[in-house]
């Protein structure tokens, strides 16, 4: 028993004077074993940015060496130039410069970079030393007019669609502002929202024209995206729409209610080929209140001629609105959320409901190669910015071989405003294919004003 003993303590002494082998570093607080390292502990930089760096490296061994350099970097992050061995002699030193890459994409906050250098023969000579780089806000806003009718008739009502883009690392929170010209009434959805770091969001916005116009009138319309960095430097964006608004031919109210509508006839030439390709597009309101619109609705059809001719796609929509509901009939983008579905792009029909705070829907389509189908659903119900909770299905086809597969996925999201500047995202999902099955998660702290969001994302 005592023999057992002897040799237990032993074998825990031999393996606890190798952990200095395993790991020179792990008990060096100063990270150097062998070899000094000097260099800046803070800097600041900006996306796309190239930050060089400073090292002054000293080699603390009487025996010349050959060192190799190694940096250890945040993803995504790059360097400009590869790192390499270089020899010094015993006590001598040197300075080493590191180039890094800032990616366009690094969202504001705090990263750490850890150089590191080591002997070529034995690895444990070596040292490190980090550097904490500080990514700076970067405010920026683009709006542009993403849907707008030519023509509008005196008295209606019409809607123009404006895209709003953070172009910035950083969450911001955007004021809209409208001015109509000719002093008609216009009307905004949402007037104030948060964007994420390269996040978009499509405002619509809704004018009344006067019906006692008595000659065509060109409507200027000018949406206004701000919002403000820390020092309360105003950031602004700046789109512009343009409507005709054509008088009615007479003064009394028409028996029919009527849609502007456009037809295009375009013509393709290649070689000896010709082909035409016709195209009928237009939206408007269906009654006087505005209650029932035809937001989109285009028919192209495929080029009639004769070859292979390059030209538009063929593109089939409808978009109906009537009060709460809302319908998409065609060739569109469906998606559904981060981890069910992203964006998928199809022919098929959506529909989805909205009465205060509650909002359920779904949608069906099959891919343009016949190869794919979707089902999905959701139900949803949002205390207004404060928190919101939804429920997510789907069922998925997909025809790739002799074997089809079919995979079904739910998922629970929730987002919730923990403070004033403060919004977290949660998605839990789980699925299964067959006789096998799977989990993920997705999370996401967002800190609105000049601090970044952090990320987890774990599956099973």
């Amino acid at each position: 028993m005592a023999g057992r003993r002897r040799i237990s303590l032993l074998l825990t002494l031999i393996s606890l004077s190798t952990l200095p082998l395993l790991n020179p570093f792990s008990a060096q607080e100063s990270g150097k074993t062998g070899v000094e390292i000097l260099g800046p502990s803070f800097v600041e930089a900006r996306p796309r940015e190239v930050v060089t760096l400073s090292f002054l490296v000293t080699n603390s061994t009487p025996e010349e060496r050959v060192f190799l350099e190694t940096i250890d970097l945040p993803e995504g992050w790059k360097l400009l130039f590869p790192m390499t061995t270089f020899p010094l002699k015993g006590g001598e030193n040197e300075v080493r410069l590191v180039s890094i890459i800032v990616p366009p994409a690094a969202a504001a906050g705090k990263y750490t970079v850890t150089y590191l250098v080591k002997d070529s023969s034995y690895p444990f000579v070596g040292g490190y030393t980090r550097v904490e780089v500080n990514v700076l806000p970067l405010l920026g806003l683009e709006a542009i007019t993403q849907e707008a009718p030519l023509y509008a008739t005196a008295g209606e009502s019409y809607d123009v669609s404006f895209q709003v883009i953070n172009r910035g690392n950083a969450p911001v929170r955007v004021t809209i502002e409208i001015e109509s010209g000719k002093g008609f009434p216009a009307t905004v959805e949402e007037k104030e929202f948060l964007l994420k770091a390269g996040q978009s969001k499509v405002v619509k916005v809704r004018v009344q024209t006067k019906g006692d116009l008595v000659q065509a009138e060109n409507h200027i319309l000018r949406l206004r995206a701000k919002t403000q960095d820390k020092s309360g430097k105003v950031i602004e964006a700046i789109a512009v729409s343009s409507v005709e608004v054509i008088p009615r031919v007479s003064g009394a109210v028409e028996r029919y209610h009527r849609i502007p509508v456009i037809l295009g006839i375009g013509s393709y030439k290649k070689g000896g080929n010709l082909g035409l390709q016709v195209e009928l597009a237009g939206s408007g309101s269906l009654d006087e209140a505005g209650g029932t619109r035809v937001d989109d609705f285009l028919l192209r059809g495929p080029v009639l001629g004769i070859g292979e001719l390059s030209s538009k796609p063929e593109d089939y929509r409808l978009s109906l609105a009537i009060k709460g509901l809302t319908i998409h009939l065609g060739d569109r983008l469906f998606g559904l959320s981060s981890l069910t579905e992203r964006g998928l792009f199809g022919r098929g029909a959506e529909i989805s409901f909205k009465k205060q705070g509650l909002r359920m829907g779904g949608y069906y389509l099959k891919t343009l190669d016949n190869r794919g189908e979707e089902w999905a659903g959701y139900l949803a119900y949002s205390a207004g910015d404060r928190w919101k909770l939804q429920i997510n299905g789907i069922s998925e086809k997909e025809s790739v071989g002799e074997e089809p597969s079919e995979d079904r996925i739910w998922s629970l999201e929730m987002e919730g405003r923990l403070g004033k500047n403060t919004v977290a995202e949660l998605e839990y999902a789980w699925g299964e294919r067959e006789e096998t099955s799977g989990r993920a998660w997705r999370g996401i702290l967002w800190f609105i004003g000049h601090s970044r969001g952090s990320l987890k994302h774990g599956r099973m």
